[in-house]
């Protein structure tokens, strides 16, 4: 049974042992069930998991950084005007999209130790959309077609098989930087007429896999057949990408950084402009952009990134010039093509009656270039009706 003693802002539990205890509401602690220690570390194991095992270090280090903000300030709690303030104070110098971010690991921690769910606050989340408007985030340049295609033809094998290794597993897979770093000597599969790449441990935790075939303009099969012979036998690890130089690979894996600089040597290699902009996202993005100007659809999208969301799928979509006209060819053409179609069809279906019919459908209407002959039958097919002279016209 309990008492609750509205003045000293108590709750007293009596037992039928005639034993009371007296708990403070002020404190949640107080209600914590009492557990051995063995059953406190396997909770502790299990909050723990929480947390990305990736990202722990950042999720502490924000989470860190928001305390020393409530100390700093005198703020006690978590409630939804200290956190606007805090996150009101970091947009004056961290970009809307990391707001979201820092909003995310707060999210977490203040769930896992405080057991606040801020998820609930309206203005708050408001507010962080508001920053987000207009805002135009920097997103890799994207290479196409015919300038990837120009690489791996005229790019010499002694100076850049390495590049062009990374540049057709890259986009063939739609690959992460993080995946190519991963990549294992077992996930790469011969099967001589196409290679079969496994990705294992990949950001969204599902394994996908992605094939590599001979184009027409490109020996894509040997290009990476050139590269797997270079390995050396006593290499200490299953890495795939191993540094290559003087036309050899030593035994010293590629980071990811390394892997990050690549596409801006492209750049550079084919005089293009600004080559600091093609970072480590250019080959996910030239993958879906190809992919999407060859004609795939969203759903292939989503699956071949192995996106999410839709809306996130999309944005790694760079809107070109080819595909813009494309859309408007698409558009006019249809619009040509059904206004001509239906032309034709109201003139064949009003000229296939008889001599008196026509004469009282086609009565005071004047015909250009349009000769009938005595059934009635249209020889012109590209005849054209001055409408405007025609008093009496069916529908």
């Amino acid at each position: 049974m309990y008492l609750f003693d509205v003045k000293i802002n108590t709750l007293i539990e009596f037992t039928y042992s005639s034993n009371f205890r007296v708990y403070d509401l002020e404190d949640p602690m107080e209600f914590e069930e009492n557990f051995s220690e063995d059953v406190l570390s396997e909770i502790a194991q299990a909050e723990e998991c929480l947390v990305p095992i990736k990202s722990k270090k950042a999720y502490k280090k924000e989470f860190d950084r928001f305390c020393t903000w409530r100390r700093e300030k005198n703020v006690t709690g978590a409630s939804e005007k200290a956190l606007l303030a805090y996150f009101s104070e970091r947009s004056k110098i961290c970009k809307p999209s990391c707001l979201w971010t820092y909003y995310s690991m707060v999210r977490a921690m203040l769930r896992l130790h405080e057991k606040i769910d801020i998820s609930k606050y309206g203005i708050l989340i408001s507010f962080l959309k508001a920053k987000n408007v207009g805002y135009k985030p920097k997103k890799s340049q994207v290479l196409s077609r015919e300038q990837v295609i120009e690489f791996l033809q005229r790019a010499p094998d002694e100076k850049y098989l390495f590049v062009k290794v990374v540049t057709v597993l890259g986009i063939a897979g739609c690959c992460r930087t993080c995946e190519l770093v991963n990549l294992m000597v077992g996930d790469v599969e011969d099967r001589g007429t196409v290679f079969v790449v496994n990705l294992v441990d990949t950001k969204t935790h599902k394994d996908r896999y992605f094939t590599v075939i001979d184009e027409t303009a490109v020996d894509c099969l040997g290009i990476l057949r050139a590269y797997i012979k270079l390995r050396p036998p006593n290499v200490p690890h299953n890495r795939f990408f191993l540094n290559y130089r003087n036309e050899r690979c030593t035994t010293q894996p590629v980071g990811k950084n390394s892997f990050s600089k690549l596409p801006c040597e492209i750049a550079k290699f084919l005089k293009l402009s600004n080559p600091s902009g093609y970072t480590g996202h250019c080959y996910r993005r030239t993958s879906a952009t190809s992919l999407i100007e060859g004609g795939g659809d969203l759903c292939s999208l989503q699956m071949h990134g192995d996106w999410k969301s839709s809306k996130v799928a999309q944005s790694y979509v760079d809107q070109s010039m080819p595909r813009k006209m494309d859309v408007q060819k698409r558009i006019f053409s249809t619009v040509t093509e059904k206004a001509s179609t239906s032309v034709t069809t109201d003139i064949g279906c009003m000229v296939t009656g008889s001599s008196q019919h026509l004469s009282s459908v086609f009565a005071n209407c004047t015909f250009n270039h349009c000769k009938f002959d005595m059934g009635g039958n249209c020889n012109d097919l590209n005849a054209s009706v001055d409408a405007t002279k025609c008093d009496n016209i069916e529908n």
